[in-house]
Order: C-alpha cells, then structure tokens, then sequence
C-alpha cells in the first residue's frame, strides 16, 4: 500500500493503496499494475426505479492475497484455511476505510459525480488461495437508473481492478449496458508524458506519481426506460 495509507490501514497489504516497497525503487517507464482485483458490481435500484445502491465483491490475486494475510499474521501453518476470528477480524479490517480513501468506484449520472457512502455488510473470504471481500455502499441519493456512467480504477494504476463482466441489475429489467473498453495504447502515452514531467527526486520517493489509473479502465454506460 502507499506509504500514507500504511498506519490508516494497520500497515496490512490492501486494496486502498500500493505497498510500502513501491517506495524503495524509481517508477518504471512502462505503466503497469501490481495488483489484481476481480471485481464484480451489482447496481441495486429501489421501489421507485432509481439507483439506490451498489453492491461490490473484491477477490485479489493469489499473490496479494498471500502477502495481506502475511501481513495480518493469518494462516501462519498455510494450510489455506482461516478460522472463524480470522475471518471477522479481517471483515472487521474492511469494513474501516481510511478518511483519503474513496473505494476506487467512480460513478456519474449525466456527467455529474454521484456521492456515496462507506461499506456496509462486510464479509471476508478466502478460498482457493483468493482473498474474497464483498460489501454494499448506499448512495447518499439515489439517482435515476439513465444516464449513468461508472469505471472502477486506483488513479495510480498500480491496482488493476478486472470487471468480472457486465454489472448485475437488481430490481429492473429494462435496462441496456454497454461497456468500452480503454485505449491502452493513448493510455500508456499518457502515462509516458506525465512521467516526462518528473524530476529523478520525485521518482525516487514516488512523489506527484501519475494519476492516469482511469486511463485504463473499462467505462461501464447503463440506461435503463424511463419510469411512469
């Protein structure tokens, strides 16, 4: 994780940032992850038709997953197994996000940013060698299910959250999505001119690093019929 994030998030490998090592060598020319997140969505609408929440499972490579549960002291004989306390306190760890951190979600209804609120009902997992969490946000409104936009992405690039496929719609069934893909190439010249714009110091202690994470990832448009 980023070193900011470390003493936020008990010094744990996580998701709200890049790891401390990050910090002991100079960026590469090349943008790339060094995370992996499988993320799967499921927009939640309410009695009246509007978006009202989104429901998230986050399911981290086997290598970052090893490295989290290190970290948190967990699964010390590797069996593969967590016991119970594991399992809450690493719920318990989730469920607790540092106040910088804006849970990599990005959502717009008619190219307005819409607010939403911290994980609700957070449950971990860890099966076949993946650490599974999965939670529910709340809109602090809810907004009518057109016209929305959403990607998912760290702006430094250096998580890659993977959408399992399209987003799952509950409560409607009238609804069209329609995901584009990015263009790594014009993404990876973007990140090739903001990295031309740092002095050898700042790439040293990873200062002003490249914030071009949306660059790279999907754009997810949903448009559902208008209600009565």
């Amino acid at each position: 994780m980023r070193v900011g994030y470390q003493s936020a998030m008990h010094r744990n490998l996580s998701p709200f940032a890049c790891v401390a090592l990050l910090g002991l060598a100079p960026l590469r020319a090349v943008a790339h992850p060094h995370e992996f997140i499988d993320t799967t969505l499921t927009l939640r609408v309410d009695a009246g038709g509007a978006l009202a929440a989104v429901g998230f499972v986050w399911a981290w490579d086997d290598f970052t997953s090893m490295l989290i549960l290190a970290d948190q002291g967990m699964d010390g004989d590797g069996d593969g197994v967590l016991g119970d306390d594991e399992i809450a306190a690493l719920s318990d760890l989730y469920s607790h996000w540092p106040p910088e951190f804006d849970g990599h979600f990005y959502l717009h209804h008619a190219n307005t940013p819409v607010a939403l609120g911290g994980p609700q009902g957070v449950q971990a997992a860890y099966r076949d060698g993946q650490l599974i969490v999965s939670f529910e946000r709340a809109l602090v409104a809810p907004v009518a299910a057109d016209s929305l936009t959403l990607q998912v992405y760290d702006p430094s690039y250096y998580s890659f959250y993977a959408l399992t496929g399209a987003p799952v719609i509950e409560g409607r069934s009238d609804c069209r999505i329609a995901t584009q893909a990015p263009d790594v190439e014009a993404a990876q010249q973007l990140y090739e001119q903001a990295m031309g714009s740092l002095t050898e110091a700042d790439l040293m202690s990873g200062a002003n690093e490249p914030q071009v994470g949306g660059a790279f990832a999907d754009t997810v448009s949903i448009t559902c019929a208008a209600q009565p």
